[in-house]
């Protein structure tokens, strides 16, 4: 039996290469906007121990066997400075694909899917919208930090294999949830900057951590 959460990491070299082309088309625009994108490793809080206690709790008979709290995701975002300082900030975020393998002989399918949020790595995908913080420390260097809220969608499939036939449920849940980070950028070529982003979110209670390499360029 598998859960394992929807990926769609193909889209982002398309959508990278829109972003480039975007960027090309208003070079010559001196505005407060600019564009980018990022790919981030994640690593969730949750473990093994963890999903079977919860399974315990709900009188599911079954383990968790393996548990895929690493992972990489990706992201394009578009801000808008007000400042030099302060800057709103855009962005999709797809925070990649996490898989749970549980064995076991489970007959109560619905108490499995009404607790299916307690038993797997949470990961999403959605739009956040952030308040920035730029601290100028030199010519080469900003720090910064940043605040917002995430609005996510998390699609999961419940893959269940018997020695009869094999099932799959998907489940669709969503919510809003607080995204914060610190870091550091610097520009690379002319307009081109590149950053440095470390983040802490919460999705349904569960923390996860991301670091961010990203790439943007500025119309200023």
């Amino acid at each position: 039996m598998t859960l394992r959460k929807k990926s769609h990491s193909g889209l982002f070299p398309g959508l990278l290469l829109f972003v480039a082309l975007i960027a090309n088309a208003q070079a010559q625009m001196a505005t407060p906007w600019y564009i980018g994108g990022g790919i981030s490793q994640l690593n969730g809080s949750s473990t093994a121990g963890d999903i079977n206690a919860n399974l315990s709790r709900a009188g599911v008979t079954a383990t968790a066997s393996s548990v895929d709290d690493e992972r990489s995701g990706w992201r394009l975002f578009s801000g808008y400075r007000i400042s030099p300082e302060f800057a709103l900030e855009a962005s999709y975020i797809d925070l990649g694909k996490s898989t749970t393998t549980l064995q076991g002989n489970v007959s109560d399918i619905d108490t499995l899917v009404a607790n299916i949020d307690k038993l797997n790595p949470r990961t999403a995908k959605g739009f956040n919208f952030s308040f920035f913080f730029r601290h100028k420390m030199n010519s080469r260097l900003n720090l910064f930090g940043h605040m917002g809220l995430y609005r996510w969608q998390a699609d999961y499939d419940l893959i269940i294999n018997s020695p009869t036939d094999t099932r799959r449920i998907n489940i669709n849940k969503s919510g809003i949830d607080p995204i914060f980070g610190i870091g550091i950028e610097s520009p690379l070529w002319k307009k081109l900057w590149g950053r440095i982003n470390l983040e802490r979110m919460e999705i349904e209670q569960e923390k996860l951590d991301s670091l961010s390499l990203e790439l943007f360029y500025s119309f200023e």
